[in-house]
């Protein structure tokens, strides 16, 4: 099992560039590209206080809704999240490790934050499995989800054994759950690449 520092480093960088009104659109529209907020165009020569002709701008009771319906999606999500991995929640333990929390980030792929108890910390990825993620090297997969670490570490080192412990206790939670539950509307690994546009980044 093996851990990719680049795209780990790129993702974060990625996600400090989007700013709160980008977030919002983003969330709004799944895993498309974070649409623009109309702005008013500026004019010259129109009067203080008049929108020229054929502007628009944006409405803040249509950026309260879509921000209240982005949130209502990431509760969904997160929800369904944590149905999948139960018992199993934040707090419980894992393979001499804590779950810190169980959460979709901005990007909607879950994410699984665990601590051992030196306070090592890593990050399970969850993404909805494809046929063709073997090129993308899960660490763990299911019938229908691929599982990913990310910590920090470059591509070439092996990951401790502890953390694929917890992998392999996530994995088995997953297998027993899936079955019986609606699948969780998670991004496949090239799906998320895709929006961040990744290969174009990093080529």
């Amino acid at each position: 099992m093996k851990d990719d520092k680049t795209l780990d480093s790129m993702e974060t960088d990625m996600s400090e560039r989007l700013s709160r009104r980008n977030f919002i659109r983003m969330g709004a529209t799944g895993l498309g590209v974070a649409a623009t907020l109309p702005l008013a165009a500026s004019v010259a020569g129109a009067g203080a206080g008049q929108a020229p002709a054929g502007s628009s701008s944006a409405n803040p009771g249509e950026i309260d809704a879509e921000q209240a319906a982005v949130e209502q999606r990431k509760a969904s999500l997160e929800s369904a999240l944590t149905s999948l991995v139960s018992p199993l929640a934040a707090g419980s333990s894992v393979a001499s490790a804590t779950v810190e929390s169980i959460a979709v980030d901005a990007w909607d792929r879950g994410v699984i934050s665990v601590q051992d108890g030196r306070g090592r910390a890593w990050a399970v990825e969850v993404c909805r499995r494809a046929g063709d993620d073997a090129n993308v090297r899960p660490v763990a997969v299911t019938e229908h989800y691929s599982l990913f670490i990310r910590n920090g570490a470059n591509g070439s080192t092996p990951t401790e054994q502890q953390i694929g412990r917890v992998v392999a206790v996530l994995r088995d939670r997953i297998r027993a759950n899936e079955g019986s539950q609606a699948s969780v509307e998670l991004p496949t690994r090239k799906q998320l690449w895709a929006s961040m546009n990744y290969r174009a980044l990093k080529g």
